[in-house]
C-alpha cells in the first residue's frame, strides 16, 4: 500500500510568496511617511523663517515706529532744573516740561552738580499704556554750538512698572546730534517711567554759555493701541 507523503515542514516566515509583498509595502509606506515628514519639516522651517523675517520687519524703532501711537499729555517732573542769569541779567531756566513740548529748540538741563548724576525725571502718562519704544534726543540739540557747550547723558536707569534697566547711550557726535536714540527698558503696561542719570559727559563751564550739566532736548514715548 502506497504511503502518504508527509507535508513539508516550513519555518515560520519562510514563505517568500507572502514575505516579499509585505516587505515592499512596508518599505514603500516608510518612504512615503518619511517623505511626508521631510516635506512637513521643510514647510514648517520656511514658515518659521518667514515669521522671523516679518517680525524683524515689523520691529518699531525711533526712525520707524510702525503702527505705534505717540503718547501725549505727558506730565514731566524732575528733581531739579538749571536756573541762572546770563551776562545780560536775563533769567533762564530749563524745566523738565521742555522734554515733552515737541520742540528740539528747548531742553531740560539738570541742576545737580557733578554733571547731573543722580538727577531723576518722572514721566507720567494720563493712564496706563502698553509702552513699546522710548526715544530721547540727547544733549541740547538746538544747535551744534549749544550741544558742544552743554552736557549729554551716557547712562540712564529706566524704571517702569515692569522693572528697571540700564540704558547706555552712544556718544553724540556731529553726525548724530539730531537723531533720536532708543532706550533699553522693560516694555509693557505702565503709567509712569522714571529716568535716573547714572553717567554723563559734561564740558567745562564757559562765560558765554554759563554753567553746564547733563541735558536732554526731547523724549518720545510710543505705545501700542
Amino acid at each position: 500500500m502506497p504511503q502518504e507523503e508527509s507535508p513539508k515542514k516550513t519555518r515560520p516566515g519562510s514563505d517568500w510568496s507572502t514575505f516579499w509583498p509585505s516587505f515592499w509595502i512596508t518599505l514603500l509606506g516608510t518612504g512615503l511617511i518619511g517623505g511626508v515628514v521631510a516635506a512637513g519639516v521643510v514647510f514648517l522651517s520656511a514658515r518659521i523663517q518667514q515669521g522671523i523675517a516679518e517680525e524683524a520687519a515689523a520691529i518699531a524703532t525711533c526712525d520707524n515706529p510702525q503702527q505705534l501711537r505717540l503718547a501725549d499729555r505727558i506730565e514731566a517732573v524732575a528733581t531739579s532744573e538749571l536756573q541762572y542769569e546770563d551776562a545780560s541779567g536775563q533769567s533762564l531756566s530749563y524745566p523738565a516740561t521742555q522734554l515733552v513740548d515737541g520742540s528740539r529748540q528747548t531742553a531740560w538741563i539738570a541742576g545737580e552738580a557733578g554733571g547731573g548724576v543722580g538727577a531723576q525725571i518722572s514721566l507720567r502718562l494720563p493712564a496706563g499704556e502698553d509702552v513699546r519704544v522710548i526715544c530721547i534726543l540727547n544733549g541740547y540739540a538746538k544747535t551744534n554750538d549749544l550741544y558742544d557747550a552743554n552736557g549729554s547723558v551716557r547712562v540712564l536707569e529706566v524704571a517702569t512698572e515692569n522693572g528697571a534697566r540700564d540704558a547706555a547711550l552712544p556718544r553724540v557726535t556731529d553726525a548724530n546730534i539730531f537723531d533720536y536714540q532708543a532706550l533699553v527698558f522693560a516694555p509693557g503696561m505702565t503709567q509712569e517711567i522714571l529716568l535716573t542719570i547714572q553717567a554723563s559727559d559734561v564740558p567745562e563751564a564757559s562765560a558765554e554759555f554759563g554753567p553746564t550739566s547733563a541735558a536732554m532736548s526731547e523724549i518720545e514715548i510710543w505705545v501700542k493701541e
